[in-house]
Formats: C-alpha cells, sequence, structure tokens
C-alpha cells in the first residue's frame, strides 16, 4: 500500500452507532486550516492553546451550522500520529458523523486507510510494533487476562524486554568477533573463554525460546476460557449450566437425550470471562453399532441429493461427537456425575474422554441418597471434586469460588507472554539460529557462530520494527479499524 505522510487523513474514530459522543480525527499539515473553514468558535484557531477543549459548531460547505460540540488540537510532536491532529467531538449518531466527515474530506483531508493514523504513528517514531500491534488486541480483548496481557504490551514492556535481548546478542557478537581477530587467544578445546561464550549463548537460547512458547498460552488467553460439562444424559449437566449462566438458557426435561448440540454462553467470574459449553449425554450404544459414525440417510455423512432422514438416535450421536471434539479443545471439562444413579458404563467413557485432561468432579444430586461409591470414583483424577445440588443451589457457591481462584493461578499475571502470529515466527527463526550456533559454532568455527548471531538479532529487532518491509507493515495495520 502506498501512502504518503504528508497526507491530510480524517475518519471517525468512535464506533458508528448511536451514543452520547463520536468523534472524528484529522491529522496532517493542512489540519488546521481545514477546521478553520469546517469549525466555527468564538476562540480562532491561530489562538489555540495545545491541548485544550474549545466549543464551537461544525459547518458544512454551505456554511450551514451542522452540530455543536468541542475541539481539540494536538500539534506536532505531540500527538497519537506525531502530526498536527485535531479531533472533533460531536453528539454520536451514524448519519450526523458522516456528514461532518464528509464537510472535513471537502475541505481538502482524504479518508484515512485502515489502521493509518497508527501507522503514522509508528513511522513517526511513536510506538514500536508491539506497541503497534497490542493496540489491536487492547481493542479486541475479550477476556481480563487478554486485556492485561495487551496493555503490558502497550506500556512497553514486551519492546523492553526484546531490546534487552538484542543488546544481549549484540554482546554475545562482539566476543564471538574478538575470538575471530585473536584466534590465537581462543582454544575451543582448552579456553575456559571460549567455553563462557557457549554458556551464555545457551542460557540467551533458554530465555528466547521461553518467549517463543508462550504463544500458545498467549492465543489461549486471547481466545478466552472455555468450560465443557460432561456426562451421561440426565446427570444434571443442563441444569449447571443453567445454574452457572445464572439463566435457563438450556432446556431441562427429565427425558433422556433432550441436550442434542452445544450450547454456548459467556458467564463472568469477578472480571474474568468464561466460555460455558452444555453438550449433550455421552449414551452408551451396544458394540453391534459403529459409535463413531451413525448410520444415516442424507445430512452430514450422505450427498447433498440423498433425502434427509435422521432417527432420534442418529441426531443425539451427531451431538455425541461434537461434545468429543470440543472435550479436546476444552481448557476444562466438569465430569458431571448423578451420584444417586448406580455407576456404569456411560460413566466410565466420561472418565475415558477426561483421562490426562484437566477435569473436575461434580457429584450432583447430593439431595438424594448416594449409590455412587468413592471406589467407583477413584477412575477419575480430577484436579477438584465438589457435590452440589443443581436444584437447591448447595455446594455452588463453593464451585464458582474454585473456578475463579483457579482461572486467576493460571493466567499470566506479569510474565511476559506473546499473542502475535509475527512475533512467534521471528522468535522461532532467532531460536532456529541460536540452536544452529550452539550445535555447529564449536566445529565449524567462530566465522559462522557469528553469523548465526547476526541472523538471530535481525530476527529479534523485526519484531519491534527496527527493520521492516513494506509489506509487513501493511499486514500488520490492515488488522486495524478504520479511524485507528
Amino acid at each position: 500500500m502506498q501512502i504518503s505522510s504528508r497526507d491530510t487523513i480524517a475518519a471517525i474514530a468512535t464506533a458508528l452507532g448511536e451514543g452520547g459522543i463520536g468523534v472524528v480525527r484529522i491529522s496532517g499539515p493542512l489540519a488546521r486550516s481545514i477546521v478553520e473553514k469546517v469549525f466555527r468558535s468564538p476562540v480562532p484557531t491561530d489562538r489555540w492553546e495545545p491541548h485544550r477543549l474549545y466549543l464551537g459548531s461544525c459547518l458544512d460547505a454551505e456554511g450551514e451550522v451542522l452540530d455543536e460540540g468541542l475541539a481539540v488540537w494536538m500539534p506536532a510532536g505531540r500527538s497519537y500520529t506525531g502530526d498536527d491532529v485535531i479531533e472533533l467531538q460531536m453528539h454520536g449518531g451514524r448519519l450526523n458523523l458522516l456528514q461532518i466527515l464528509r464537510s472535513v474530506l471537502d475541505q481538502g483531508a482524504r479518508t484515512a486507510d485502515a489502521g493509518e493514523f497508527t501507522r503514522r504513528a509508528f513511522l513517526n517514531g511513536r510506538i514500536d510494533l508491539t506497541r503497534a500491534e497490542a493496540i489491536v488486541d487492547l481493542i479486541a480483548a475479550k477476556n481480563e487476562q487478554a486485556l492485561n496481557v495487551a496493555r503490558r504490551h502497550l506500556q512497553g514492556h514486551l519492546k523492553e524486554y526484546l531490546d534487552e535481548l538484542a543488546e544481549r546478542s549484540l554482546t554475545l557478537a562482539v566476543r564471538v568477533e574478538s575470538w575471530i581477530d585473536f584466534p590465537e587467544e581462543f582454544d575451543p578445546a582448552l579456553d575456559a573463554s571460549v567455553q563462557l561464550i557457549f554458556n551464555e549463548l545457551r542460557a540467551f537460547e533458554t530465555e528466547v525460546m521461553r518467549l517463543c512458547d508462550s504463544y500458545a498460552q498467549g492465543k489461549q488467553l486471547q481466545k478466552g476460557w472455555s468450560l465443557l460439562l460432561l456426562g451421561r444424559p440426565n446427570a444434571g449437566k443442563s441444569s449447571l449450566f443453567n445454574r452457572l449462566h445464572g439463566d435457563d438458557r438450556a432446556i431441562v426435561t427429565p427425558l433422556p437425550g433432550t441436550t442434542r448440540d452445544l450450547l454456548e454462553a459467556q458467564i463472568a467470574l469477578g472480571g474474568l470471562q468464561l466460555r460455558l459449553i452444555d453438550s449433550a449425554g455421552l449414551r452408551h450404544r451396544p458394540s453391534s453399532e459403529d459409535a463413531d459414525t451413525p448410520r444415516l440417510k442424507g445430512g452430514e455423512h450422505s450427498s447433498s441429493d440423498e433425502a434427509t432422514s435422521y432417527t432420534h438416535d442418529d441426531i443425539e450421536q451427531i451431538g455425541v461427537q461434537r461434545a468429543l471434539r470440543a472435550a479436546g479443545e476444552a481448557q476444562l471439562l466438569f465430569a458431571v456425575m448423578d451420584r444417586s444413579r448406580s455407576f456404569d458404563q456411560e460413566d466410565r467413557e466420561v472418565a475415558q474422554v477426561c483421562a490426562g485432561r484437566p477435569t473436575v468432579l461434580i457429584l450432583n444430586k447430593v439431595d438424594l441418597p448416594p449409590k455412587m461409591s468413592q471406589e467407583d470414583l477413584s477412575i477419575f483424577s480430577p484436579l477438584a471434586t465438589f457435590s452440589v445440588s443443581c436444584q437447591s443451589g448447595e455446594g455452588l457457591e463453593s464451585l464458582r469460588q474454585w473456578l475463579h481462584d483457579y482461572m486467576e493461578e493460571t493466567a499470566p499475571a506479569h510474565e511476559l507472554v506473546i499473542t502475535n502470529e509475527r512475533q512467534h515466527r521471528a522468535l522461532q527463526k532467532a531460536s532456529a539460529c541460536l540452536e544452529k550456533a550452539l550445535q555447529q559454532g564449536a566445529t565449524l568455527g567462530p566465522e559462522f557462530l557469528a553469523e548465526d548471531l547476526r541472523s538471530a538479532r535481525q530476527a529479534l529487532v523485526e519484531i519491534t520494527g527496527q527493520v521492516s518491509s513494506e509489506d509487513i507493515l501493511d499486514a500488520i495495520f490492515s488488522r486495524f479499524c478504520i479511524g485507528k
């Protein structure tokens, strides 16, 4: 994308829709002269003080008043983009803001491309690429943990750490250059200086790899927590779903197989967001039937030109297969047991699905006489066990508190994690270069070691944008909304 930093750009910087306030942002060398024509204020614009609000009226091309509101001037070097910026704070409303923007465009500005304000902030040295990407993450955050990670990146913590890593790679490279320049002073087999270089290189590669490996956790934080309720039919999954959600979202009946598909809802636990998923009951099928592929006439396992004909059992088994797939993706499983019924094959199948995955054992219907024994339940290896009654609510408050504490404990409260695929690829490249240096540096010689260190440092500085291409910038800032 070819853009000119000398253009004056404008866009609506707030979400379109009804609202008390909407902002039209203007950035570039013509910002003040444009506002002189479209904003009438008792204080002339040439007398405006920076970062101070002025009351006035927005005008159209014919001088008719469009709206009354406030304007603020942020001079070059002291604005978000680094250029002259003026923001018009008017009444919200899509049509109103679009007409005000049209008046600004009529006076010589052009519509900003997606992310162009932030791109100018980067090009003018106001922010680095990690902070630019953090802005996208901050806007898109769907839970408190993801929001906290984005805030730390926006405050520059990730950049500072990456700068430290880049500096360490440079220090190592200088020592290797000394080895190249004065080979007689370094004996790889005997000299402690050579061993010290490789020890530091090994520790450095471990740090880079740790940050690289944090990507899986970072992406999971962005997606948010997911909790899947598993159990045989009529164990009380849907009742627990409704209790945790606080509303009757799931249909509850005495009939087994009422829930046929996955049912999702967002719940909040003390500021933490959780995706709660109810699933079809895991019903045991006779061994003569194929439990993996329902026998269907049409639908998911047939050609589109056949007539669709499902049996009750077919539909239920599709729901079961979806539950099994969801179990493989969820961060936490609640194995819901009906303790008033004897432990049977269906409960064993639930335990098999939960094996090796973080699981909480929920013993439901505590208000009824128990028929399950501790020996029966020893097949599970749960993180915790709770006895509850979804009918009376007994035990549910303790369950909620445990869930909240578990989510807080497993979230990276202060540790740096990366959440961006571009950053991850660069760290993978840096780690591969360092690993190559460790494996081949001693045998191939210091010249190859120095080259690997230079490549690793190049990959690290690409993350912050000290080295970047137009293609990379286009890919990054295309993720932004218009107006940011």
